[in-house]
């Protein structure tokens, strides 16, 4: 009875402590890492500076068995940089007259201090935690090492803590840091602990990109501009993830339905071509872009997706994000329309920024546009019709019948963050006058009406770029914003110049009462 108690023992021990992986090397950053098998790697922001390698573990198919907090594991990579010299009395501006941005009685907060180390990386990224007591161990690689837990600062609630293992030398810092449920502290740290004391550190060979540079030497690689875009874009995919090129795009995905990837890559393509006859943009649009497919829905929001969205696209990072919303059928095969609803939408987003020299228009006109594109349905190599976006007419008819629906003069001046106020409603009535103002017959009918949205768009290229030319390149980004403000109320004022609002709003209000799926 007594050994087989050990034995059972001695299995639940191991089975705490998960197997690992043969060691994934990554040698672009000199390093080893054997993953956990039930782990699997997340790629990061393309902009962040510090996560090198970030690894989740892998959700349970079965909700039911899916913990409280999902662990994670991210490898930070910090090189040491001295603090700025506090400038000399002879390069400050001299104070009489000293042109200022704050009020009186207001300070100016300085910036926060480089991130240099391990602690200014926590104090910074992750404020609201409170380092517990270090727990130094042996030298390994030329780096000392280091161990500490990460718990709530007073009077923050959390529902994870957290764990670090450092590896620092003069030059460099290399840490790893865990996240997990309490509940699950005990379980996690082992499995983290061997991750630490398998990892392997190596002097970083630099990214070997000659393979990828002569596919785009090549006769076939060279239909493909920016090649240094699409090989910085490829080098970075993480584990799992694979790249396809396109003209205008490089198509990254981690999902393994591949039928649904070539039609991503063929559909970009077919609208963007709809986009540019219908908006020609100001100038040659040259930008690449990013479109990144992710697995499902809790790995694109791991990426940066917010809750109850289901794509964005960032400016910043020249990325259009989404992931797989496949409806799985019991019987037949899965729905994947609302993956091509949400591309629709968001690459129009892309491809406006560009048109438009980066100046979004009002909401009503852009989020309108983009669900009016979501309707698109392509067959054989062409966009046969747009049709009515399923989840908006509902609630827009819905406000309508309400007589909730905001009027049309308050909505088409309204900036973005009016808009967002009561976001579901309000891009109902995007999508819908949009939708209107392409498909009525009563706007065909009417030049004036059938004139509001060329017009609308013409202008705004026409006085952003005005206002870009009297401003300058050295403009700042506040001055930038104020110019796009008042292109886009110039643009307004011409586009419903002389059109009665109030009958073009009752007949917009009837034709949409009409629609049906």
């Amino acid at each position: 009875m007594f050994l087989t108690r050990m034995c059972l023992f001695l299995v639940s021990c191991v089975a705490l402590v998960l197997p690992l992986e043969a060691g994934e090397k990554y040698r672009e950053l000199g390093l080893t890492v054997d993953v956990p098998r039930n782990y699997e790697e997340v790629p990061t922001q393309p902009g962040e500076q510090w996560v090198v390698l970030y690894y989740a573990e892998k959700l349970p198919r079965n909700a039911s068995e899916r913990r409280a907090v999902r662990p994670s594991l991210s490898l930070v990579w910090i090189d040491w940089v001295p603090d700025p010299e506090p400038p000399q009395a002879a390069d400050m501006p001299p104070v009489p007259g000293a042109e200022s941005t704050t009020t009186e009685g207001e300070e100016t907060a300085p910036p926060p201090p480089p991130i240099n180390s391990i602690e200014r990386y926590l104090e910074q990224r992750q404020r609201t935690y409170e380092r517990g007591r270090a727990k130094t161990g042996r030298n390994r690689f030329g780096f000392e090492t280091s161990e500490y837990s990460l718990i709530p600062a007073p009077g923050m609630r959390a529902n994870q803590e957290g764990w670090v293992h450092v590896w620092k030398r003069a030059d460099r810092t290399l840490a790893l840091i865990g996240f997990c449920h309490p509940d699950d502290r005990e379980e996690c740290q082992k499995t983290w602990r061997r991750v630490a004391s398998k990892l392997r550190i190596e002097e970083p060979e630099g990214s070997d990109d000659r393979v990828l540079r002569r596919f785009y030497e090549s006769s076939r690689g060279r239909k493909y501009r920016d090649p240094e875009f699409r090989i910085k874009a490829k080098q970075a995919l993480a584990r799992g993830w694979k790249a396809e090129d396109t003209p205008n795009f490089v198509v990254v995905s981690h999902t393994k339905d591949e039928p649904l990837v070539r039609k991503i890559c063929r559909d970009i393509e077919l609208l963007r071509l709809e986009y540019m006859k219908r908006f020609p943009p100001a100038g040659e649009i040259e930008a690449v872009s990013v479109v990144r497919v992710c697995a499902n829905s809790e790995e694109y929001k791991i990426y940066g997706g917010m809750p109850g969205s289901a794509g964005y696209w960032n400016s910043r990072t020249e990325e259009l994000v989404l992931y797989d919303a496949r409806k799985v059928q019991k019987s037949g095969p899965s729905d994947d329309s609302n993956t091509f609803i949400v591309l629709y939408h968001e690459a129009f987003h892309q491809y406006i920024h560009y048109s438009t020299g980066e100046l979004p228009p009002h909401s009503w006109f852009n989020e309108g546009t983009g669900d009016y594109f979501s309707g698109a349905e392509i067959k054989n190599g062409k966009v046969r019709r747009i049709g009515v976006n399923p989840w908006r007419l509902g609630t827009i008819q819905r406000a309508i019948s309400k007589g909730e629906h905001v009027p049309w003069e308050t909505i088409i001046r309204w900036e973005q963050k009016d808009y967002y106020r009561n976001g579901g409603q309000n891009y109902a009535q995007g999508w819908s006058m949009i939708y209107f103002l392409r498909t009525a017959p009563e706007v065909a009918e009417n030049k004036r009406w059938a004139a509001i949205l060329p017009t609308y768009f013409e202008t705004l290229k026409a006085e952003y770029g005005r206002e870009l030319t009297q401003l300058g390149e050295d403009a700042s980004g506040q001055a930038r914003a104020e110019a796009g403000k008042r292109a886009r109320e110039q643009a307004v004022t011409a586009a419903f110049r002389d059109v009665d609002l109030k009958r073009l709003e009752l007949t917009w209000a009837a034709y949409t009462q009409s629609l049906e799926l």
